[in-house]
């Protein structure tokens, strides 16, 4: 493509993307340019998503990585200073150690300064059942520097140490409503730095850019049928409905103020679809999902969040998928495959859970 070409596709993408329900206000000449720095490399990103079995989510998020790449929210490294950190973050892989998507580093003279570190994620939910992976990202960097293995000849040419204030950044896309909050499993001095999109913009571009036939998922039909607001005002009314079934259940288990409890025994007999039977089980229940899921004190905001994606599935296979058709038939039936979809989606990023000694399996949707 042309350099006149270039700037009219791009244009014409920031055109379509304002005039989208994904849209939200701010940043319009930075969106612009990293509009255009993304179509430099359309082709990349096809070939990435035409990968046989290439799930829609790995895609969003290699575009959330090229969108923070091409932030100016973000540090930036001189020119010799990214090749030294790409070195150096190249070295961690290849040794099969945590290593981040950025080192921030300042070099004056032969003094090499490590100023800050950063890590890519589409959501932090997607760091929160894994934070020593950030944990050891930062050890990592500071044992190369004690032990002297920091490749060569990089060790022989410059002295390295830590800034006293040191940058650590969970890089996520920005926020849409209520800022994003770490996890509280995340170690500390790491803060949240947003990028200028948002996801729900992020996906509209790889629409854009990669075509909708490209992915087994064809994210425009449920688009196309419904609004985002409608999805939240139904995933909204489901989460209600079964924290105050929770609480009737159990009643005279738990005393009624206790939200946090009700909250986690929502969330787990959504995803995990039983319910503990006994005290023990009951606190070892809640201890996993505070720990595991930080946003549970508000799973609204969890569940609400649309899907990358729509799995398939069979109503006559699937009791809770069939359970919300009947619930959801007056609205719209592609909202139940989305909020199932999306507690699929929740349910992969999560560790396997504790097992329970006394539980019961419920379709807690069959209850609604």
């Amino acid at each position: 493509m042309t350099s006149r070409s270039v700037k009219a596709t791009s244009a014409k993408i920031f055109e379509n993307l304002k005039n989208s329900k994904e849209y939200h206000n701010g940043f319009v000449k930075q969106k612009r340019h990293i509009i255009t720095q993304l179509l430099a490399i359309k082709n990349e990103l096809i070939q990435f998503a035409k990968t046989p079995g290439r799930p829609a989510y790995q895609v969003n998020g290699l575009l959330v990585e090229h969108c923070a790449r091409f932030s100016n929210q973000l540090p930036k490294n001189t020119p010799k200073a990214q090749y030294i950190s790409e070195v150096i973050i190249n070295h961690l892989h290849g040794c099969e150690l945590s290593n981040p998507d950025y080192i921030w580093l300042k070099i004056q003279g032969r003094r090499m300064t490590f100023t800050g570190i950063g890590e890519v994620k589409s959501h932090p939910f997607n760091i929160a059942h894994q934070p020593r992976q950030l944990f050891f990202q930062e050890t990592n960097i500071r044992n190369l520097i004690k032990c002297g293995e920091i490749p060569s000849p990089i060790s022989k040419r410059y002295h390295a140490v830590f800034a006293d204030i040191f940058m650590r950044y969970l890089i996520l896309p920005r926020s849409t409503h209520a800022p994003h909050t770490l996890p509280a499993s995340a170690p500390l001095g790491w803060e949240i730095k947003e990028i200028e999109f948002t996801l729900p913009e992020i996906i509209f571009l790889r629409r854009q850019l990669c075509g909708n036939t490209l992915l087994s998922e064809n994210l425009d039909e449920y688009n196309s049928s419904y609004s985002p607001e409608e999805y939240e005002s139904f995933a909204y009314n489901i989460v209600t409905q079964v924290e105050e079934i929770i609480a009737d259940l159990f009643r005279n288990l738990i005393p009624i103020d206790q939200k946090e409890i009700q909250n986690a025994l929502a969330m787990w007999s959504i995803i995990y679809g039983s319910i503990p039977i006994n005290r023990e089980s009951i606190d070892l229940v809640t201890q996993w999902t505070q720990a595991t899921i930080p946003h549970c004190a508000d799973m609204r905001s969890l569940v609400s969040i649309p899907p990358s994606s729509l799995i398939g599935l069979d109503a006559k296979k699937n009791a809770p998928y069939h359970s919300l058709i009947q619930y959801a038939t007056a609205n719209n039936i592609l909202l139940a495959r989305t909020l199932i979809s999306r507690l699929q989606e929740i349910k992969q990023y999560l560790p396997d859970p504790p097992e329970l000694t006394h539980k019961q399996e419920i379709d807690i949707f069959g209850l609604l």
